[in-house]
């Protein structure tokens, strides 16, 4: 078919896979994700010059991913995270000027480290929760009045002290912990609107810092 009938159809089956997804049904969810990835492929293999179709087969990928995850399948999700990443870099390659492809090798690199972590594979996932985590910090400084950026770099702070822990490395969890804590507590203060997830994050991040304290014999009030 045509390659907007094409589009047409991958939409609507990433539609269908959003739909079960969200009443639970992961089989069905794959399923149409699945054969959304098959025509994403076909699209991106018409135009391989389209920076738009190689960056929706991307996001396909990660969907497929995601469900894998979700169904315990991290086999499958590994794959596909990894054919993401090679695609996310070729990507940003093309276009270093863009942060939202800087941002989807970000993405993937987390995506990658949340399956090596549900591995107990910690070498990797220190690696490429590391990595995401340089690629977070320079976007939050090309746009620092950003809260989507800033919140993005407190995550990437948290899980590479949440690997550091794991590793029992309590040095560089409470190295990464308290960057996290003075950027959350940044936030919160210059937050003028009660935004909750800010709220929440200050308070993830105020946890693992009393954790790390308790750990490294120092426990007290966290402020």
């Amino acid at each position: 078919g045509s390659v907007k009938s094409l589009q047409r159809v991958a939409i609507s089956l990433e539609m269908v896979g959003s739909t079960a997804e969200q009443r639970g049904d992961l089989i069905a969810a794959s399923t149409a994700l699945e054969e959304s990835l098959s025509l994403r492929r076909r699209l991106a293999a018409f135009d391989l010059s389209s920076a738009e179709a190689q960056r929706d087969l991307l996001v396909s990928l990660q969907g497929i991913g995601d469900i894998a995850v979700q169904r315990g399948d991290l086999a499958r999700a590994s794959i596909v995270f990894t054919e993401s990443l090679d695609m996310a870099r070729r990507l940003a390659a093309a276009d270093t000027s863009s942060a939202l492809v800087q941002g989807d090798v970000a993405s993937v690199l987390d995506r990658i480290g949340n399956v090596a972590k549900l591995r107990n594979d910690f070498t990797l996932a220190g690696i490429a929760f590391g990595e995401s985590l340089n690629i977070s910090r320079q976007l939050s400084l090309t746009d620092p009045s950003s809260i989507f950026m800033q919140r993005n770099l407190i995550v990437a702070l948290q899980k590479v002290g949440d690997i550091a822990l794991k590793k029992n490395n309590i040095a560089t969890a409470k190295a990464s912990y308290d960057e996290a804590l003075d950027i959350a507590r940044h936030l919160v203060t210059a937050d003028t609107s009660g935004v909750i997830i800010l709220q929440v994050t200050l308070a993830s991040t105020l946890s693992r810092v009393g954790q790390v304290a308790a750990l490294s014999g120092q426990a007290g009030p966290a402020k």
